[in-house]
């Protein structure tokens, strides 16, 4: 069961709210704000922002980029009716995830719930990197056993989308690739019917897989940087 941080409008009683105290994967629990919430909020396995009629944007913005100094773990907003606009803005800060669950309510908690478990399965390789006092200041990629080898010689094992990304990246070590740039890259089929916002989000989602694979804090990686409104780069020292 996972345990939720659910950050809503205070006295808000909404029906898509209620639903996670009804789901038998989760354990949700309510705030209405984050400063006085740090150190219980940081034992969840996410954080759920949730855009009300009365909360503002700039106060949803305000809380991603405060939670990703320090939550290492998935951050969603969710509401009834999201403008496109504000989810560029917020995948742009650093969300993970972005639902209008007035459309398909189920459908939201099964992506949420597949995002954890996935983001599950990295943390023994998590662990393993942060046990190793040593600085590791090059990668070398295997593209047979689709892996990336420390210099140490501790190797992971990726996705094949997860090492495409990083092998675009790693080509192009210190220089920004976009968001879009990424996405032809590596998704080769290049659906038409995708929106810019889409084609964002499955970026962003990628790589926030491939950090908690191998950056030892995901929520301030050393070595995929965010380069807000842009894309990402890979910073090898």
């Amino acid at each position: 069961m996972y345990k939720l941080g659910i950050l809503k409008e205070e006295r808000q009683q909404d029906a898509h709210v209620n639903e996670f105290s009804n789901s038998s994967a989760f354990t949700p629990s309510f705030f209405t704000c984050i400063n006085k919430n740090e150190e219980i909020l940081s034992n969840m396995n996410a954080i759920l922002i949730e855009e009300g009629e009365n909360s503002g944007f700039e106060s949803i913005c305000e809380s991603i980029l405060e939670l990703r100094k320090w939550f290492e773990g998935v951050v969603w907003v969710f509401s009834t009716k999201i403008s496109d606009f504000h989810q560029m803005i917020y995948f742009q800060l650093g969300a993970d995830g972005i639902s209008d669950v007035a459309e398909n309510k189920g459908l939201f908690l099964l992506q949420l719930e597949n995002l954890l478990k996935h983001t599950g399965n990295g943390t023994e390789v998590i662990k393993e990197t942060q046990e190793r006092p040593e600085k590791r200041s090059d990668f070398e990629l295997n593209e047979g056993s689709l892996s990336l080898i420390l210099k140490d010689g501790f190797e992971i094992s990726l996705t094949k989308l997860e090492f495409f990304v990083l092998r675009e990246l790693f080509n192009r070590s210190g220089e920004t690739l976009s968001y879009e740039e990424l996405y032809q890259k590596i998704w080769t089929e290049k659906k038409n019917g995708t929106d810019a916002t889409f084609r964002q989000y499955r970026v962003t989602n990628l790589i926030f897989h491939l950090r908690k694979k191998f950056e030892a804090a995901p929520g301030s990686p050393e070595y995929i940087k965010t380069i807000r409104s842009k894309g990402y780069k890979l910073d090898i020292k």
